[in-house]
């Protein structure tokens, strides 16, 4: 994470929206940059996407989203899409500072833990590159809100502003495949 966050504070830009995307492990990278670039970019807005987020048994599941030092309110995104797979209950928590998906459902042939990344990719592509999911379709769609790339503020102000307004802490929302006619 600081790592990370030192590599983008070289950049010559100044960043007015930050978002970061991490599967697993790489959770906790994204988490921990933004808390610094939180501090060097006061003004900027933040969106936190979080694939499948590794949590070991010992860590505070919390921490994950909880990226500014003070209380002033300021535009900021944490979507949480994860899968019931193999790596049972360290990725499949409801996260505090994030809208909790499980896309479970969607993995054509069993929930495995690359599959969040993959559909992730496949929601701004709007394709699957996989050569056993190319033929798939990509879901996204829970209770009239498109989910994945949709939500950032890359994909249009208004989504992101309807992004920021949807309440977070949630009991994980089941995307699913509409059924078949």
């Amino acid at each position: 994470g600081p790592r990370l966050a030192r590599a983008v504070l070289k950049l010559p830009a100044r960043f007015t929206h930050i978002h970061l995307i991490g599967h697993s492990a790489g959770s906790w990278t994204i988490n921990s940059a933004a808390r610094i670039l939180a501090e060097s970019f006061p003004d900027a807005s933040f969106h936190l996407t979080f694939l499948d987020a590794y949590v070991p048994s010992k860590w505070n599941p919390d921490e994950l989203g909880s990226i500014f030092a003070d209380s002033t309110p300021r535009p900021y995104w944490a979507d949480h899409y994860f899968t019931r797979d193999i790596t049972g209950s360290v990725t499949k928590l409801n996260l505090l500072h994030a809208r909790n998906v499980d896309i479970t459902a969607l993995d054509p042939w069993f929930a495995e833990h690359e599959f969040p990344y993959r559909w992730y990719y496949a929601t701004i592509t709007g394709r699957y590159t996989r050569w056993d999911e190319k033929k798939e379709e990509v879901f996204t769609r829970v209770d009239n809100i498109e989910y994945g790339f949709e939500r950032s503020r890359e994909a249009g102000e208004a989504n992101w502003l309807r992004s920021i307004a949807l309440p977070t802490a949630n009991e994980a929302l089941p995307l699913l495949k509409p059924a078949k006619d």
